[in-house]
């Protein structure tokens, strides 16, 4: 798949999942968080493991997607905190959550 295809579907596959699961709060706030936080993280995130999936192999891919998904829960955690007024453990909590689903599901598709 071509990288640019690839990063859409991922993109796509990861607001459906993380979208979809905060919809059960009932809460716009917090449906907006995960949604710009997504859109502000998932691409970096993706594009950086292209590279350094393609330029230095398979364990810095592995190290640099375990830095980059603790940096996007806790990105994506600010975001839940300050636009739905949740307490930090409540954020970062959620947003483990929500990107451990997300997670799983692509690894299931991978």
């Amino acid at each position: 798949m071509p990288a640019l295809l690839s990063m859409l579907f991922n993109l796509a596959l990861t607001l459906l999942v993380e979208c979809g699961l905060s919809l059960l709060f009932r809460s716009k706030p917090v449906s907006m968080a995960v949604l710009y936080g997504n859109l502000l993280t998932n691409p970096v995130l993706n594009y950086t493991l292209i590279l350094v999936g393609t330029l230095a192999g398979r364990t810095a891919f592995f190290a640099t997607m375990l830095l980059l998904e603790t940096a996007a829960v806790g990105i994506e955690a600010l975001l839940i905190g300050k636009m739905a007024e949740f307490k930090a453990t409540e954020a970062i909590g959620l947003s483990f959550l929500l990107n451990l689903a997300s997670f799983a599901v692509g690894t299931l598709l991978w």
